[in-house]
């Protein structure tokens, strides 16, 4: 019951009717993802793909929910040596600065994260920073975030604890 209300609150904005006359945008990126804390114990630097859609403008703010993809490989020591996935599903509000040649824009939300399936997973935050460029009505953008949730170790055993990912994504926005 915990984790539909969960869901519900992340899905909550897309209800929200659009204001100050600006459309919702989808934005699609890719790039290098890396692994620091207890994570980096059993996980190597992987990549992200992520796809998500931007509406809600409420001056400056406005809100994002996306749907991530990390993988990584396990590092063979002590650690996994299978390939390591998370999947998360993520709702923040993003503020952006008045829309100029280059925009600094800052991001920070919650977000439900699964590793290896969605048989289990774990509610975690995330916050971050991009810069963006427009070209006709394209949006060209780079983002760090840093993610963070916990890994059950009742499942997990010594693999379980902290996840920090720091994902490095270059996308379009239109």
């Amino acid at each position: 019951m915990r984790s539909i209300f969960v869901i519900a609150m992340i899905a909550a904005p897309a209800l929200l009717p659009a204001q100050g006359g600006s459309q919702p945008s989808t934005l699609i990126s890719a790039g290098p993802t890396y692994v620091f804390g207890a994570a980096s114990k059993w996980s190597e630097t992987g990549y992200n793909i992520q796809v998500g859609r931007e509406f809600g403008h409420f001056g400056p703010a406005l809100f994002r929910i996306e749907a991530l993809y990390l993988q990584r490989s396990g590092n063979g020591e002590p650690l996994s040596s299978m390939t390591q996935r998370t999947y998360a599903l993520a709702g923040s509000i993003v503020l952006r600065s008045s829309r100029r040649l280059f925009g600094p824009f800052a991001s920070a939300g919650l977000g439900l994260y699964g590793d290896n399936s969605w048989s289990v997973y774990s509610r975690g935050i995330h916050a971050g920073v991009g810069l963006e460029s427009s070209i006709a009505r394209v949006r060209f953008f780079a983002e760090s975030r840093v993610h963070q949730y916990l890994r059950d170790a009742r499942i997990f055993g010594q693999f379980g604890g902290g996840v920090t990912l720091v994902p490095l994504s270059f996308g379009v926005r239109f």
